[in-house]
């Protein structure tokens, strides 16, 4: 990857970051009255419908869609490596982080 790809992919990840943050926010108030199990659930119910509809929770324009997915990915599996201490990301499918 070059410097110029490594810059866009840092700023469309804090980019994205930023957007998702409501989201985060949400996630982290459900898991309060929430099984593990059933926290796990949404979170990836909720990773799955920014992919499916990325323009309904990013803002602005988009990256090519390979891009979208794999910072997606990568922000929900930073997120449940940092809230969840039970279960690893790639437990749940999570593909590995590229760089």
């Amino acid at each position: 990857m070059n410097s110029e790809e490594a810059y866009r992919k840092q700023f469309y990840r804090v980019r994205f970051n930023r957007a998702l943050e409501p989201v985060k926010t949400m996630l982290l108030y459900k898991k309060k009255s929430s099984t593990s199990s059933q926290w796990l659930n949404l979170v990836d119910k909720t990773r799955t419908g920014v992919l499916n509809k990325p323009t309904e929770y990013l803002n602005g324009e988009l990256p090519e869609n390979e891009v979208v997915t794999f910072l997606i990915d990568n922000i929900f599996r930073n997120f449940i490596k940092t809230y969840s201490g039970k279960l690893s990301p790639r437990a749940l499918g999570y593909p590995q982080a590229i760089s």
